[in-house]
C-alpha cells in the first residue's frame, strides 16, 4: 500500500458497550402489539417473555403484570 494511504491513529479512546433496554422498553413493546394479542398472550400462555435483541437479557411478565398492560393499552 502506497505511504498516503496508510492508516494513522488520530485518537484513542476507552470504549464501554451499553445496553439501553429495561423493563419500562419491554412493557411499552408489549403494549405496542395491540389489545387482541395481548389478551391472546393472556388467555394461551399466562405470560410471556422478552428477549433483548441486542444484549440477551430476559424479562418475564406474569399473567398479572400482562393484565395491567391490557388495561393501559386500553386506557383503562
Amino acid at each position: 500500500m502506497p505511504p498516503a494511504y496508510q492508516p494513522r491513529v488520530l485518537e484513542e479512546r476507552n470504549l464501554r458497550w451499553y445496553c439501553g433496554c429495561s423493563t419500562t422498553r419491554m412493557e411499552k413493546a408489549l403494549i405496542s402489539i395491540g389489545e387482541k394479542d395481548l389478551e391472546q398472550l393472556i388467555e394461551e400462555d399466562g405470560g410471556a417473555e422478552i428477549t433483548c435483541q441486542f444484549c440477551l437479557k430476559k424479562y418475564k411478565f406474569e399473567r398479572d403484570g400482562l393484565e395491567a398492560l391490557l388495561r393501559e393499552a386500553r386506557h383503562e
